[in-house]
């Protein structure tokens, strides 16, 4: 939302843009409003829930080489451990508190719609080395490194609970 006090001002330079743009087929002077009127998002964590979370967190950590930042409880009783790949925080339990907030609304959307996270994207510096070590260290690839581009590869890894992880490398 736009701040009342900058409505005006909005308005104005909107008034201003027009006119001034009558002549101008680009009109690349609106793109002020674009960024006042959007939402600025930040990525807080991706969670990944699944009946065997410690298969999750040791692929995430030993197979794919993430930091575990914390341990800790979910509800009280649910173990959960934030796991940090490359920048990117991955929240790993077997429950998550909007399993209890969402019951319903879980049980009524069963068969209808399918749950779950397709894939994460990591992008790696050589991808010929991420595939060596990830296949040393056990990894499943359901898509070995395959070309893209001329300056591109991708690869997936299969990852516990289904989760796929693509691997981009891009030069």
């Amino acid at each position: 939302m736009i701040p009342v006090t900058q409505q005006d001002d909005i308005l104005r330079k909107l008034l201003d843009t027009y006119f001034a743009s009558a002549y101008d087929t680009t009109c690349e002077q609106l793109d002020f409003l674009k960024e006042a009127q959007m939402a600025r998002y930040t990525n807080n964590h991706t969670h990944l829930t699944g009946a065997h979370p410690e298969k999750l967190l040791d692929f995430y950590t030993r197979v794919m080489g993430g930091k575990l930042d914390r341990e800790f409880l979910l509800g009280g009783s649910h173990k959960a451990w934030d796991v940090n790949l490359g920048g990117l925080l991955i929240r790993i339990s077997d429950w998550s508190n909007a399993d209890g907030i969402l019951m319903k609304e879980y049980t009524m959307a069963r068969g209808k719609h399918q749950f779950g996270l397709h894939h994460l994207a990591m992008t790696v510096d050589n991808m010929d080395e991420a595939y060596a070590e990830l296949k040393a260290n056990g990894a499943e690839f359901l898509l070995p490194p395959k070309a893209t581009g001329p300056t591109s590869k991708v690869a997936f890894v299969v990852a516990p609970e289904n989760v796929l992880v693509e691997l981009i490398e891009r030069k």
